[in-house]
């Protein structure tokens, strides 16, 4: 791996950059898939699917890669993070933000407490 969101390295093999002006989750066509909210264990399956976009939000902080581009991360990537970048006592909240035009499923890991 080349580097982790946040540390001013280069995105890694995993990284999705993303324009923010084409940021699924910043238009109105995103679904927010209301109905799957009350899916019993969707965060988890939604965390272990590889394929799921996940964004870390640290208090009101993304990471932004040049361009600017939000970097979205798959789930292993953003799980080795939060486990090696935020304190164990930090509570992070697991957020099902939707299903983008493309399919892909979107969740937010963010640390709510000031870094």
């Amino acid at each position: 791996m080349t580097g982790t969101p946040g540390d001013g390295a280069a995105p890694t093999k995993y990284a999705v950059p993303v324009t923010l002006d084409h940021l699924a989750l910043s238009r109105a066509t995103v679904d927010r898939a209301a109905a799957r909210r009350a899916e019993p264990g969707l965060l988890d399956a939604l965390l272990a699917d590889p394929s799921t976009q996940v964004l870390l939000l640290d208090g009101q902080l993304a990471p932004v890669a040049a361009g600017p581009h939000v970097v979205l991360v798959d789930p292993p990537t953003a799980l080795a993070f939060v486990a090696a970048a935020w304190p164990d006592d930090a509570p992070v909240e697991r957020l099902y933000l939707g299903r983008g035009r493309d399919g892909a499923e979107h969740v937010a890991l963010a640390r709510l407490v000031p870094p």
